[in-house]
């Protein structure tokens, strides 16, 4: 008789300790959920706002532009670290909504907008063969290759239902890691060497 009590009184701290972690794991889970559920709704709202920047450039002054996106462009890389790292759940592609002709004049409406600020870089890539290649791009160019993939993403996830949006996250992350993360990081330098620089400070103070 005593036996069958302890194994009863056994099995029970079991069953309170196997509810304990089940609850802790529970507790996890949904934190976890809601942090990564902030961090792609934090990332919507910069990339929408940036979006809008890019979109709107041709009515702004350049220097109005350039310290708008001085400031924005590190935000956006921020926030893209810390989008969660989901499964794609669709198979085949998504929708892209920035065409070429799309992509064309948005790069052609900042070399506008940039002028002689508009300087050629070099850009190493992950997808180069030989570490040591890179690119000679205009600054207008990386800002029309980030604009590509995040209005692409803002577009897919405004307009696409649970597992478009799981789809969106999931590809613009990838991106970042791999294509116009690097691209933010040159670009945010260059304008922070374009915004210390006598010239630009001279051109922006001529211009009153």
């Amino acid at each position: 008789m005593i036996k069958i009590l302890i194994n009863k009184n056994h099995q029970s701290q079991f069953l309170k300790k196997y509810h304990d972690y089940t609850v802790i794991f529970y507790n996890f889970a949904e934190k976890y959920k809601m942090e990564a559920k902030q961090n792609i709704l934090d990332f919507v709202r910069i990339t929408k706002a940036l979006v809008e920047l890019i979109e709107s450039a041709s009515g702004m002054d350049s220097k109005h532009f350039v310290l708008e996106c001085q400031h924005k462009l590190p935000m956006l890389y921020v926030a893209a670290t810390k989008l969660p790292n989901l499964e794609n759940e669709l198979q085949g592609e998504l929708e892209y909504y920035v065409t070429p002709e799309h992509y064309t004049y948005i790069k052609s409406s900042l070399n506008e907008k940039l002028g002689d600020f508009d300087v050629t870089v070099h850009l190493e890539d992950n997808f180069l063969m030989n570490t040591e290649d890179y690119f000679h791009v205009e600054l207008s160019e990386l800002f029309a290759d980030i604009y590509q993939d995040i209005g692409n993403f803002m577009s897919q996830y405004r307009d696409g239902d649970e597992q478009i949006r799981n789809d969106a996250v999931w590809e613009c992350k990838y991106n970042f890691d791999y294509y116009w993360g690097l691209r933010t990081l040159v670009l945010s330098e260059h304008l922070h060497r374009l915004v210390i620089s006598e010239s630009f400070r001279n051109k922006n103070r001529d211009n009153g």
